[in-house]
């Protein structure tokens, strides 16, 4: 059972940041957050935001949302967002996830959002709450928004020009969520790269040219490359390199094969290639990973 989740609290640690917006002015979003996680992070229950919806935008990491049963793939440059009605939890959180996010408080009716004028505030919170996907391609704006968020609290604005300020880019933000929800290409090209990256996590042992890639996805090189990175944060060759290293760790701490059979049986040309990869990716020597984890 879903629990409700508090929406007041404030933390400012080096993994985490949440700030509430309404101190400066800004009633509809009790939560800016941030997230940074240098070690894997703690899992959490499935819960909602009562009253909020929750957008969360990821920057770096290969996470998933888990949600009402369903498992949504969550990668870099993606959004991801729930209604207050919807169950939902970060199913994974590994070492180097990066975050951001928000909670828009909905209006109790009568009332507005952001100092708008009454019918623009509807529009807005009906669009919001008519998402035709919660999962999807965000931009480089949403990002750079939620930057323009942080940089405003921390700057020497105060008052009336702070709360300006800050509900400007609140509303951009939410135009850019609406906007990139609603383009169908996104979302396309998105759909048609997630089959062949779920097969490449699942088989790394693969070699995958990209000739396959191309064939596959019916995109040029470069066209694949660019919406692979976008998706994954990495080149199909990042990628596949990293899919390799996350299944040698497992198979170094579980497993009794030497280093040398690991090696060969996840693709590397030698264990001195993989050793190399291995350690550039963890900072541990296969030995020294095996050793600790054993």
């Amino acid at each position: 059972m879903a629990v409700p989740l508090r929406n007041d609290l404030c933390i400012d640690s080096s993994e985490r940041r949440v700030l509430d917006l309404a101190k400066y002015g800004v009633s509809c979003v009790p939560v800016l957050g941030a997230t940074r996680f240098h070690h894997k992070a703690e899992d959490v229950k499935e819960h909602v935001h009562e009253g909020c919806l929750e957008i969360t935008y990821c920057k770096r990491g290969q996470l998933a949302f888990e949600s009402e049963g369903r498992v949504y793939p969550f990668l870099p440059g993606s959004v991801f967002v729930s209604r207050p009605d919807q169950p939902h939890r970060m199913r994974e959180n590994p070492q180097g996830t990066r975050t951001n996010y928000l909670l828009f408080r909905l209006p109790k009716r009568g009332q507005t959002v952001l100092n708008l004028p009454t019918r623009e505030s509807k529009y807005l919170v009906e669009r919001l709450l008519a998402l035709p996907s919660r999962l999807f391609q965000g931009n480089a704006r949403i990002e750079a928004d939620f930057q323009r968020l942080f940089d405003i609290c921390d700057s020497d604005d105060a008052g009336v020009f702070r709360s300006l300020n800050l509900s400007c880019v609140v509303l951009d933000l939410l135009l850019n969520v609406i906007a990139c929800s609603a383009n169908a290409s996104v979302t396309f090209s998105g759909d048609a790269l997630r089959p062949l990256i779920d097969d490449m996590r699942e088989q790394p042992w693969r070699k995958w040219p990209i000739g396959e890639l191309t064939r596959r996805t019916g995109l040029s090189p470069s066209t694949l490359r660019t919406r692979f990175k976008a998706l994954t944060g990495l080149s199909p060759h990042g990628y596949l390199v990293s899919c390799r290293i996350q299944r040698a760790k497992k198979e170094l701490t579980h497993g009794g094969a030497s280093i040398a059979d690991v090696a060969l049986s996840l693709g590397f040309a030698s264990p001195r290639h993989f050793s190399t990869a291995f350690k550039l990716a963890t900072g541990f020597s296969p030995r020294q990973w095996a050793q600790a984890h054993s």
